[in-house]
């Protein structure tokens, strides 16, 4: 634990919290119903869904290709990121 930068471990955390608290006041402050929370759910899962079936047959190619370059799989990564989500 001691060689991990504290910035990857409460990255995370805040963007969760973040979220978590923005459905709570979606819900109690406006009208948000539980339908809306399970579209939004589904979307969010058939995105990673669908990037997962990008990445499957071509990230061997990719690593053949460049490597481990974090750049490259920056590019690969944001990119369908972008896309899907």
């Amino acid at each position: 634990m001691q060689n991990i930068d504290p910035l990857y471990f409460i990255t995370p955390i805040v963007v969760i919290e973040f979220s978590f608290g923005l459905v709570l006041y979606w819900h109690f402050k406006r009208s948000f119903s539980k339908w809306v929370l399970i579209y939004s759910l589904a979307a969010y899962a058939g995105a990673i869904a669908l990037k997962y079936m990008i990445q499957i047959p071509t990230i061997a190619a990719l690593d053949s290709a460049f490597g481990n370059s974090p750049v490259v799989l920056g590019l690969y990564y944001g990119i369908q990121t972008g896309v899907f989500k």
